[in-house]
């Protein structure tokens, strides 16, 4: 059950990167190495800004 909901929960993140992968499909084709190191790094941050958000507003487990 738990599983299901993170993966209803990934599904916006996922649409923003086939999003932004087609906004940004030409500087992809020709710089993919800096998109292997930024695109990890930017997707862990609004996660984690994702969750902290989540958790603040909900009362969960403060910092």
């Amino acid at each position: 059950m738990l599983a299901t909901v993170g993966a209803f929960i990934g599904l916006p993140f996922l649409a923003f990167a086939v999003l932004g992968f087609l906004i940004f499909d030409r500087s992809v084709r020709t710089r993919p190495g800096l998109w292997c190191v930024a695109a990890p790094l930017l997707v862990t941050a609004a996660w984690l800004a994702a969750d902290y958000g989540f958790k603040h507003v909900h009362g969960g487990c403060r910092f």
